[in-house]
């Protein structure tokens, strides 16, 4: 039988939908401080809403099912750990590079400072080498996020703003909101969208930052320079993160986000671009003999699929370009003439 919603856990959901009056405020803050046991009811509670939340193909959920999870995670718990909180990691990891989800940043010290107008809530969504994320934001966007990558955003996201900052690289397909621009921070560059498709990839080793748009129009700047660039569908934007140096050029828009369906295109790309890219997607180290390898240019797609790797070296080593030592055990890869 389903267990029905008690005065304090309907002050808690309150606090959650950010619908709670300042006296029911006040109540909780009282409940939570009285006993630890209290705190960590209060943590298990936020950390099953906010896993709903984020697990959910809709921006929004239903009040009464989140509750029920909740219900559901305590009774399955071992009643004598009073005292224990519960990391939030919640992975759903597939072979063959699908979901992780990961949310992490969630505290009860957020009950006493989100009111006092301090440090906002954060959460983070990561995607770990040789895996992929999607996953529908509080507003209803979409964001795919390829291998090594993290996507952060805070409480307020979809309310006062929509600012994410990304790490590594990422596919959106935005929600319109003339009202509420949404904004991805990835180093020193920012695109601004009102409702769009694109694709940002700026992985912390990369030289360049690439800002590709499939739909719609996006607003492309760099902190280091006062102007800023309109960007039309089917074009792509590299920013050499050394330089500064920005170039503008037309490309087929379809390969820009091919990843997120296990599909590499590559035109006249570096050995040496392409060597991070499957480090990324199976987990192994690539090392080369000399520099002038990784500047070996390569053209094609590749299908990216569990533990393939060795067949995708065999095409490229079949140019005659290089050769390879592959150690399994080390799940290392050395490329030389």
């Amino acid at each position: 039988m389903e267990k029905n919603i008690t005065n304090i856990d309907s002050l808690i959901l309150s606090f959650l939908e950010r619908s709670i009056s300042s006296e029911e405020l006040q109540a909780l803050r009282k409940w939570v401080k009285e006993s630890a046991e209290n705190e960590t009811y209060f943590r298990q509670f936020e950390e099953s809403w906010l896993v709903s939340a984020g697990s959910a193909e809709k921006s929004r959920f239903h009040k009464e099912q989140a509750y029920q999870n909740f219900v559901a995670r305590i009774n399955s718990t071992d009643k004598k750990i009073k005292n224990r909180t519960f990391p939030l990691r919640k992975v759903f990891y597939y072979a063959a590079c699908v979901l992780f989800i990961f949310m992490a940043g969630i505290g009860t010290q957020y009950l006493f400072e989100r009111f006092q107008d301090k440090e906002l809530l954060t959460y983070s969504l990561e995607a770990p080498r040789k895996a992929k994320v999607k996953m529908s934001l509080p507003d209803g966007s979409l964001v795919w996020l390829n291998a090594a990558s993290t996507l952060c955003y805070n409480n307020e996201f979809g309310v006062s703003n929509r600012d994410l900052t990304l790490q590594g690289e990422g596919y959106f397909e935005i929600s319109k909101n003339p009202e509420l621009p949404l904004i991805v921070t990835s180093g020193n560059v920012k695109v601004r969208v009102l409702g769009t498709k694109f694709n940002v990839q700026n992985y912390q080793d990369d030289d360049e930052i690439r800002v590709a748009l499939l739909e719609g129009s996006i607003d492309f700047s760099d902190s280091r320079y006062d102007k800023s660039i309109v960007m039309k569908p089917n074009q792509l934007i590299t920013c050499n993160k050394r330089t500064g140096v920005l170039t503008l050029k037309d490309i087929n828009a379809e390969y820009a986000n091919s990843w997120i369906y296990d599909d590499v295109f590559f035109n006249e790309e570096k050995l040496g671009t392409i060597a991070k890219v499957l480090e990324r997607a199976f987990d192994v180290t690539i090392h080369f003999e000399n520099d002038d390898l990784k500047n070996l240019i390569f053209y094609g797609d590749i299908t990216i699929e569990a533990d393939n790797i060795v067949q995708i070296m065999d095409i490229m080593a079949a140019t005659n370009k290089f050769n390879y030592r592959y150690d399994m055990d080390k799940k290392e890869i050395r490329i030389y003439h």
